[in-house]
Formats: structure tokens, C-alpha cells, sequence
């Protein structure tokens, strides 16, 4: 028996994961397989989302994989839609997906600060809220995961955009999990420390 089996009681749950086919999110979908956990998953690499369906299927486990950039509203209601028709419920939804352009601020422009908010903030307001409905339907709860970087703590140089946006989102989401319909009460994040420029 697995250790996440063993401390958690995994085997038979199912398990929204928001790009759980490369990179950490591939991770943590063949973790939870190995757990005996069901899967489903959406993933902007669509390379990734054919593979990890031979990967989980092939540790006994259902999975249902689709390609979907979130920065899209449709595609990821449309992910939402196929997980509420194919499983009867859901007690565990991760959002890993996120990214970061290293980019001066002031060279961005206001389509580009949007879709950054939209990619490591925005979306994951969407997930939640599709995600609450279907966790109630187990009648037991469930948990809400949401990961990002250490720029929802801190401000670097190149990535303020990523940086303003996940700071905003600091209900502290970095590897932070919740009952379903009952966030707990966040702590409040520290303001970036400002540094003085040095003379040049």
C-alpha cells in the first residue's frame, strides 16, 4: 500500500486535476493513480494529455483527459461540462496549471497583463466555482487545491505581472487545501518588500 493510500484513504475517490498531464501536474495525476484514485484532467499540451492516458490506464485506473487552455472560459466550462456527464462525483480538484513571462513591466500591455491574470488567478476562481457542486455531490465534502509559485509572495524584477496577479490571489493558495463550500479564513500575506534602486 502506497504512503498516500495509507495516510488519506485514497482508493476509489475521483480527482479533478486543471493540468495534470506534464510537467507537476503529471506528477501528482500518476500519484493519485497509483492510489487508486480516478482522474480526470485537462491540459494545454495536447501531446501530454494523449499520453497520460496509457500512463493512468495502465495503473488500473479510469481517467478522462482532455486538451484545454484555461485562459479560454468555453474550453474550460466545456472540461467542466464532460466531467459532470462522465462521473457521478468528484472529491478532490487540484488547479496546477500557471506560468510566468519574464518580461520588464512596462513593455507588457494590457492584453498581456490580462491574460497572465487569467492564467494564474482568474481561471482558478472559474475551477472553484464549477468544482463546489460537484464535490457536494459525494455528501462527504472534499478538497480544493490550488498550487502557484513563490511569486504569490514576493515581487520579482521580469515578472511583475505574474507577480501583482498571484499576490492578489493569496487566500494562500500555494499548496493550500480547503473542505468543499467551506474556505478556511486566509492569512495575511506580507506586502513585497521594495528595495531601493542603486545608483548608476
Amino acid at each position: 500500500m502506497g504512503s498516500l493510500e495509507a495516510h488519506w484513504g485514497l482508493a476509489g475517490k475521483t480527482a479533478v486535476i486543471i493540468g495534470g498531464s506534464a510537467g507537476v501536474g503529471r506528477g501528482i495525476t500518476l500519484a493519485l493513480a497509483k492510489a487508486g484514485v480516478d482522474i480526470a484532467t485537462c491540459d494545454i499540451d495536447e501531446e501530454a494529455t494523449r499520453a497520460i492516458v496509457e500512463e493512468t490506464r495502465a495503473l488500473g485506473r479510469k481517467i478522462l483527459s482532455l486538451p484545454a487552455d484555461v485562459r479560454d472560459e468555453e474550453a474550460l466550462d466545456h472540461f467542466y461540462d464532460c466531467v459532470e456527464k462522465e462521473f457521478e462525483q468528484v472529491n478532490i480538484v487540484i488547479n496546477v496549471a500557471g506560468g510566468v513571462t519574464r518580461m520588464p513591466f512596462l513593455k507588457t500591455t494590457r492584453e498581456q497583463n490580462a491574460t497572465e491574470i487569467r492564467l494564474n488567478f482568474g481561471y482558478v476562481v472559474d475551477s472553484v466555482r464549477r468544482a463546489i457542486p460537484l464535490l457536494r455531490r459525494s455528501g462527504n465534502g472534499g478538497s480544493i487545491i490550488n498550487f502557484t509559485t513563490i511569486e504569490a509572495m514576493r515581487a520579482l524584477r521580469r515578472q511583475t505581472t505574474t507577480s501583482v496577479a498571484l499576490w492578489r490571489s493569496s487566500s494562500h493558495p500555494r499548496a493550500s487545501a480547503s473542505m468543499s463550500w467551506h474556505l478556511t479564513p486566509p492569512r495575511r500575506a506580507q506586502a513585497p518588500t521594495r528595495t531601493q534602486p542603486s545608483a548608476q
